[in-house]
């Protein structure tokens, strides 16, 4: 018999809704610098999230001096990676952006 799974009926069969997740990295357009990197199912609707986010990091400091300036970030993907190495491949990209000198906050 099948499995229900968000009222889709799966016959038999292994099913993700989302089987990749995006790295991104958020650029600072006045330096073309990585300044911080992420992971999630949609880089572009994070970086909304990311636009709107109303705490107080160093994050939404730096993106709160681009919009006083003027500026909005850009996005660039990274790496397309399987759902179930989402995190570690997010870690080891914070990693190498830390080692290479990124400015990362």
């Amino acid at each position: 018999m099948g499995q229900l799974v968000q009222g889709v009926f799966l016959l038999g069969c292994k099913m993700s809704i989302h089987e990749t997740a995006q790295i991104y990295g958020v650029i600072d357009p006045r330096d073309r610098l990585i300044h911080y990197v992420g992971s999630a199912i949609d880089a572009l609707v994070r970086l909304d999230g990311h636009l709107s986010d109303g705490e107080d990091t160093s994050k939404t400091r730096w993106i709160a001096e681009l919009k006083a300036l003027g500026l909005r970030p850009k996005i660039t993907i990274l790496a397309t990676v399987p759902i179930a190495d989402r995190f570690k491949e997010e870690y080891k990209w914070i990693y190498l952006g830390k080692v290479s000198g990124w400015p990362l906050t």
